[in-house]
């Protein structure tokens, strides 16, 4: 089995050896009648799979499988949790000033606050807007606004994001940050 290696000029494939067992009974499965299998699943058995008709194109049937034996990656350390400091460490370095401390608290509770509105508009704590019928799935993501929060600090107004998952926060955060910059003719 070969995996990948990191080595400072980038990744490269060493052998390893693992110690998981391979199964040692098989599942039996019933076998579908030869008229009625599929060429991928002919050609795996070992049997002829005519491509007559097929002129000129490929054939794109293979009876290659993927191989699941377990192995290993070796990706160097990568480090993690190493911030020790807080609030009043970063005030007190200067890389934080109380004016930005306060916006971003802010951020994070108008993001909160939004959250849970919406869980609230779910739930029916609300009287609903005449016509107004949503149906479907809202994924909130109360407890990780420091996360939007904290990345759309760090944007410049001519920066783009994108959010695929529990997006609401990251959307407000993006607006507050860019207004907070934005100059009166913009």
């Amino acid at each position: 089995m070969y995996a990948p290696s990191v080595r400072k000029k980038g990744i490269t494939m060493k052998k390893v050896k693992t110690s998981a067992k391979k199964p040692s009974a098989k599942k039996t499965q019933k076998k579908k009648p030869a008229s009625k299998r599929t060429a991928p699943a002919k050609a795996a058995a070992g049997k002829a799979v005519s491509t007559a008709g097929v002129g000129d194109y490929p054939n794109y049937l293979s009876d290659l499988r993927p191989d699941f034996s377990s192995f290993e990656i070796d990706c160097g350390t990568i480090p993690a949790y190493r911030f020790k400091g807080n609030l009043r460490t970063e005030l007190k370095a200067g890389a934080l000033d109380r004016e930005t401390a306060i916006d971003l608290l802010e951020d994070m509770l108008m993001v909160r606050e939004m959250e849970q509105m919406i869980v609230k508009l779910r739930s029916g704590a609300y009287e609903p807007i005449a016509e107004f019928d949503y149906r479907g799935p809202t994924h909130v993501s109360i407890g990780q606004e420091g996360t939007s929060v904290g990345a759309c600090a760090a944007l410049t107004n001519a920066d783009y994001i994108t959010s695929t998952h529990r997006g609401h926060g990251d959307s407000l955060a993006r607006g507050c940050q860019a207004l907070r910059t934005m100059t009166d003719d913009q």
